[in-house]
């Protein structure tokens, strides 16, 4: 939003969810604050919108540890933003996620891609030249239709059995 009051509401609101969720954790908890829609903004005004942010984010977390303040493009899940906040998200919860089996967004985001987007439900199997003419026709453009991108997601939904 561009309204300061509004991000200032919606900031402390999620700080005070955060406080109470996290009251009896043993340590603090670390908090990215993410803003969305940066795609919307020219380059000045992304700066100004993070440095406000950052200040209302710094003001509000006081229990738990602010760790930063990122804006994405959220119509594009692979663009160099997503991938910082990735790469943020997963260093901060290693406990969590060496317990879990890893599996990335981007698995997530081919799976429902090829559960809802493919035209003909019917089809039991796909070539790779032919997703990436779906992927190419997606309005979404959710997932980039590099072969390099795809082969190694698909690899790794084949490994976990979710596809063959």
């Amino acid at each position: 939003t561009h309204d300061p009051e509004a991000m200032t509401k919606e900031v402390y609101y999620w700080s005070a969810m955060i406080d109470g969720v996290c009251h009896k954790c043993p340590q603090q908890s670390s908090v990215i604050v993410v803003g969305t829609h940066a795609d919307l903004l020219t380059r000045s005004q992304l700066t100004r919108q993070l440095a406000q942010l950052r200040s209302i984010a710094e003001a509000a977390i006081s229990y738990q540890k602010l760790v930063s303040v990122l804006a994405l493009n959220v119509t594009k899940a692979y663009s160099g933003e997503m991938d910082q906040f990735l790469d943020q998200l997963c260093t901060l919860n290693k406990d969590v996620l060496s317990m879990s089996p890893p599996i990335s967004m981007m698995c997530h985001m081919m799976l429902a891609f090829l559960k809802g987007k493919i035209p003909n439900p019917d089809v039991d199997a796909i070539s790779l030249s032919d997703l990436i003419e779906y992927l190419k026709a997606d309005q979404d453009k959710l997932i980039d239709p590099d072969s390099a991108v795809i082969v190694p997601i698909l690899k790794t939904l084949s490994e976990k059995g979710l596809i063959l």
